[in-house]
């Protein structure tokens, strides 16, 4: 499924920068380094543009994000303190729909769907990310049942932003939250049409994205 669709380039440019608090950082969108076998590393290609998402197929949305953690390793500081105090790893995934702040402040055109909602959702994998610059890879949905009816009522060609916080703990029991990512997605109808496979590649789920849509593997 192609997913290169972009907003205007200004408002992904403002999109990349919008409150991204430096102790625990979301990069962006990951590529997998292993399409067939969906898998990832830290450090790998990023995944530009907007999502799309079909609603004639419905479903979960997800992604895959890469993570830093800004934190200092404590034993630069005090050589009797553990480095895992400052250890990271994420517990959930708030997700905000045209959150407010984001569209007062940078007015997105095309204008946005004038919907909006909230959710948190707990993430699939909850790696261990370590201080000083360690990464990891995280994966989490977008999409509760609310969020996908909400999504229902927007035209074909519409767009919105969700706007990502992952929330966590540090290794010595500190909540800590993620700076805001924000995802822009392009609501579409009946665009998703699984593709006509190459020889040596069969219709499969992708990695990330769309649950319900099929792409060749």
């Amino acid at each position: 499924m192609k997913r290169s669709t972009l907003l205007a380039a200004a408002a992904l440019t403002l999109a990349a920068c919008v409150d991204n608090r430096s102790s625990i950082e979301i990069l962006g969108r990951a590529v997998p380094s292993d399409l067939k076998a969906c898998t990832y590393a830290p450090g790998g290609t990023f995944q530009l543009g907007n999502g799309v998402y079909d609603v004639t197929l419905g479903g979960q949305y997800s992604v895959v994000l890469y993570v830093q953690n800004n934190l200092v390793d404590p034993k630069t500081l005090n050589a009797n303190d553990v480095t895992s105090g400052n250890s990271w790893s994420v517990q959930a995934a708030r997700v905000r729909l045209n959150p407010s702040d984001y569209v007062g402040a940078y007015a997105p055109s095309p204008a946005l769907a004038s919907i909006t909602g909230e959710a948190v959702l707990p993430a699939a994998t909850s790696p261990i990310v370590a201080p000083a610059g360690g990464q990891a890879t995280i994966y989490t949905g977008l999409l509760s049942d609310a969020l996908v009816t909400a999504l229902q009522g927007v035209p074909a060609g519409g767009q919105v932003v969700l706007g990502v916080t992952l929330q966590g703990k540090t290794g010595d029991g500190a909540h800590l939250e993620s700076g805001e990512w924000i995802f822009p997605l392009r609501v579409c109808s009946g665009c998703a049409t699984a593709p006509t496979c190459a020889t040596g590649t069969t219709l499969q789920p992708p990695c990330d994205g769309q649950s319900t849509a099929l792409e060749c593997k």
